[in-house]
């Protein structure tokens, strides 16, 4: 588990995860913090990896045998290395479990959510490895578009 600085687990966080051992990587829903609001954020249809990133990636917990199989992150990623590390570990065959379950808080305002531009476009970059056209520039304009989540892209 990687827990940035600002986040903490639930209370329930072992309870909850240790329900799965069967599983390389678990990720579930978070409470996001801003300043003068809250929410909760689940994790999208994994199917949506090759274009966007589906999974919180605060929420994830992972086997230390998946390093082992795919590797760390990939350095050339300042922003979208996590969205990297999961494809690559649903492309290994890697065993996911998406749960409901809010798993993590997590405080807006760190390095990702002051570079959202680099985040954008390394999202592009990432697409465009594993997609064919205009997939990748589509979900680029989506996201940079600004349009409200549309949930039925959850059911994909």
């Amino acid at each position: 588990m990687i827990l940035n600085s600002d986040d903490w687990f639930e209370r329930e966080y072992i309870k909850i995860i240790s329900k799965y051992e069967g599983f390389d990587l678990i990720a579930g829903s978070c409470r996001v913090y801003y300043p003068n609001s809250n929410f909760i954020r689940s994790c999208r249809n994994l199917k949506l990896l090759p274009i966007l990133m589906p999974i919180i990636d605060p929420s994830i917990a992972l086997k230390a045998s998946v390093y082992r199989k795919i590797g760390l992150y990939r350095e050339r990623f300042l922003v979208a290395s996590d969205h990297d590390f999961v494809y690559r570990a649903y492309e290994m065959g890697c065993k996911f479990k998406i749960i409901k379950n809010i798993l993590v808080n997590i405080e807006m305002g760190g390095y990702a959510d002051q570079h959202k531009e680099i985040a954008f476009l390394e999202q592009l970059d990432l697409a465009r490895e594993r997609c064919i056209l205009p997939l990748p520039e589509l979900a680029f304009l989506y996201r940079k578009s600004k349009i409200p989540r549309l949930r039925f892209l959850d059911f994909l």
